[in-house]
């Protein structure tokens, strides 16, 4: 008789905690690069009024607002396998790391409210210069939020004192906990 993997052990969270969080990274870096060229283009196409370069920056930030969406569905699920799957170590770690989160969740709030300003608002604002500001504060709050992630990544790979990392194989015998 083969054994089968019990639903729930800890390489299928450990799958779903992989898949979720490699594509949020990659949809996330994909928005900071199509938001930052969506900018760049526009200042071009202010500077030049050149009609490639508003087409560009137009293009670009519709890019970059599919890309949002689609990494703040994966981040979504990033979060709630953190709440949910890995909910002891969260709770470890949380005091160490909530001034971090709170900061990004105000950057990603940022993101939410003036990204669309951004995309909806080409050709409805007169001044070309305020729209390219919008664009701006929509990409700063993009990256403010990347920097607080790696603040908290990089708090995470440190060990805080009196923490102490056990293998719970070793220590119980078992190769998952009920």
């Amino acid at each position: 008789m083969v054994d089968q993997p019990i639903l729930g052990a800890p390489t299928d969270v450990r799958v779903v905690t992989a898949v979720g969080v490699l594509a949020h990274l990659a949809m996330a870096s994909s928005f900071l690069g199509t938001i930052l060229l969506a900018v760049v283009a526009e200042y071009l196409y202010i500077r030049s009024r050149n009609p490639f370069w508003y087409n560009t920056a137009r293009t670009f930030s519709v890019i970059s607002t599919i890309f949002f969406g689609v990494g703040a569905a994966f981040g979504t699920l990033v979060e709630f396998g953190l709440v949910t799957l890995w909910s002891n170590f969260i709770s470890l770690i949380g005091e160490t790391i909530v001034l971090p989160f709170y900061l990004e969740l105000f950057a990603f709030l940022t993101e939410v409210i003036i990204l669309p300003l951004y995309v909806f608002t080409w050709n409805k604002i007169g001044n070309q210069v305020l729209h390219w500001i919008i664009g701006i504060a929509a990409a700063f709050g993009g990256y403010y939020s990347a920097y607080n992630i790696l603040a908290v990544m990089a708090s995470l790979s440190m060990r805080p004192p009196g923490l102490e990392v056990i293998n719970l194989y070793q220590a119980t015998g078992r190769t998952w906990l009920v």
